[in-house]
């Protein structure tokens, strides 16, 4: 499903990770652990990166995913970006995931590689 998605609100959750925060749209139904693609024109070019979404399947009102920023183009892009302000979101994609089909689970993870995980334990 693609759709043009307004910034709703940006959290910084420390010096060089934050989350974006979108509507979500009708329609939208994706699993813990599965991810999106967010794109961004920048000067006619169009930049793209997939992110696992941070936000649980039963958050009913928003979507979001979380960023840790690089020096790289699309960080420094999304660095600029303001509520209000829209990116392309594709969605859902991945296999990645978990609704509780376990008893029990062990999950590791390693810094921003949390956030489907993050997403697993909301849900």
């Amino acid at each position: 499903m693609k759709f043009d998605a307004k910034i709703t609100e940006i959290i910084p959750r420390n010096k060089d990770v934050t989350s974006f925060r979108f509507n979500r749209p009708k329609g939208l139904m994706y699993k813990p652990g599965q991810y999106l693609l967010a794109s961004i024109m920048v000067n006619d070019k169009n930049l793209m990166h997939s992110f696992s979404f941070s936000s649980s399947p039963t958050a009913e009102e928003f979507i979001e995913f979380t960023k840790k920023f690089t020096d790289s183009d699309y960080s420094k892009a999304l660095k600029e970006l303001k509520p209000s302000d829209y990116i392309q979101i594709d969605a859902p994609y991945g296999q990645f995931t978990f609704t509780g089909e376990y008893p029990k689970i062990c999950m590791l993870s390693g810094g921003i590689g949390i956030t489907p995980f993050w997403s697993m334990c909301k849900y």
